[in-house]
């Protein structure tokens, strides 16, 4: 597992108006992405991390994952895309080579200087 490829995204969209209609699109999103890419995907509300296996060249699969957006009236956030063997995901830091999760530096510095 040591080495795999994290892709974190996050769409945008105004979809925040209803929280149950905002989550069954997310769970289709979900859905789409998961039979696209057959990689271990998780979500929660908007924000999508994809595992792929050491390797995957995910410059493919992110034209892909941009199209599909496309189809569904969506448009990416690239400032929010990531990729690589650490990204964020829902205010953590996941690292696949020392196999952990941990919190970005800015978010510990902060809870260090809260004590």
């Amino acid at each position: 597992m040591a080495g795999q490829i994290l892709y974190g995204f996050v769409p945008t969209s105004g979809l925040r108006t209803t929280p149950r209609i905002f989550n069954l699109f997310s769970e289709a999103l979900h859905w789409v992405f998961e039979t696209l890419f057959c990689g271990n995907l998780t979500h929660y509300l908007d924000d999508f991390l994809i595992v792929f296996p050491p390797g995957t060249n995910v410059e493919g699969l992110s034209k892909q994952y941009d199209a599909v957006l496309a189809t569904f009236g969506l448009s990416p956030a690239p400032e929010k895309d990531m990729n690589g063997q650490v990204v964020t995901h829902l205010g953590f830091e996941p690292d696949s080579n020392a196999m952990e999760v941990r919190l970005p530096l800015n978010k510990a510095l902060c809870s260090y200087s809260h004590h």
